[in-house]
């Protein structure tokens, strides 16, 4: 047994049950998305009345009603619950005992990992082909200056609900620019002498072998009092959820909040073109996180809890 966002049967232990409870499986055009950011479309839902018992006393056992998303891929496991189910049947886990423990009427239950049996799934080429054919269709491009740069829009989702998502990204669409500084040599010079105090750029090697430039905020982060505005635990905000069928994850939201006059000359570093500073505000700094979720807690204060999940991840 394992813990997900969401409460997952395999294909390999779905086959395997009875015909009249396989019929009562439902279609879903929402697709689930896993660790390295893979999207997968669950064959359908499947509603089961899930029963767990004590390994040693079937007088302890506990029942409950939940919703599976019947998944085409391969895993060791039959199936998966999430944490809203664990919950539901009061389940208290231990990795380092390899069990679980979880309360009855009549006591308290226990049930004991069991060693565990190798299962082999055969690899579909020709549908892993078609997946990667679709991925490559629902790419798309949002500003057209940048062609190389896409997007991608959920699989399974309807050219009506694609065209009004790319039309919202495009209407929101705000690129920065930066232009260079101009200053007098012996300024230059100086200010260079200065700033090489306070901030520095470096460069830092990304995994895939391109660049990142990195500022150096140590410094600065030391002189700025600590904002310690409350920040939302994120398992939290993502397993929330869970249920809603389209889901949007906005990563620049940072650079979409500008900085002061003067804090802006701040956040000043050099290269060898030049002194620049940041006009909006970037990653590094001390109170960046604070910041932003304040800024999306005050943009959202007015929706309730079904409604948009803001935080800074």
């Amino acid at each position: 047994m394992a813990c997900s966002s969401v409460d997952i049967v395999y294909e390999q232990c779905f086959v395997q049950l009875p015909e009249s409870i396989r019929a009562n499986l439902q279609p879903t055009a929402a697709s689930l998305t896993g660790f390295a950011g893979e999207s997968s479309l669950p064959i359908g839902l499947l509603s089961l009345n899930i029963e767990l018992f004590d390994e040693n006393d079937a007088n302890l056992v506990r029942q409950a009603q939940l919703d599976f998303n019947v998944m085409r891929t391969f895993s060791r496991y039959n199936m998966l619950l999430d944490r809203s189910a664990l919950g539901k049947f009061g389940i208290v886990p231990s990795t380092i005992h390899g069990m679980v423990k979880f309360t009855t009427r009549k006591g308290v239950a226990t049930i004991s990992s069991a060693s565990v049996i190798p299962i082999y799934a055969a690899v579909n080429v020709k549908n892993a082909v078609q997946e990667s054919a679709d991925d490559a269709d629902n790419m798309v491009v949002v500003n057209s200056e940048y062609p190389d740069q896409k997007i991608k829009v959920g699989l399974n989702i309807s050219a009506d609900s694609k065209k009004q998502i790319v039309q919202l990204l495009m209407e929101y669409m705000d690129p920065v620019v930066q232009k260079r500084r101009g200053m007098a040599p012996d300024r230059t010079k100086w200010l260079c002498d200065e700033v090489t105090k306070l901030v520095a750029a470096v460069l830092v090697k990304k995994p895939d072998g391109s660049w990142r430039m990195c500022i150096d905020f140590k410094d600065l982060n030391k002189a700025c009092p600590k904002d310690n505005y409350p920040l939302p635990e994120i398992d939290l905000k993502v397993e929330s959820l869970h249920a809603f069928p389209y889901k949007c994850f906005l990563d620049a939201g940072y650079h979409q909040i500008p900085m002061t006059r003067e804090d802006a000359d701040k956040t000043a570093f050099h290269t060898g073109k030049g002194i620049f500073s940041y006009i909006m505000m970037p990653f590094g700094l001390i109170n960046a996180g604070a910041t932003y979720q304040r800024l999306i807690d005050t943009a959202f204060e007015t929706q309730n809890w079904a409604q948009p999940r803001g935080f800074c991840g």
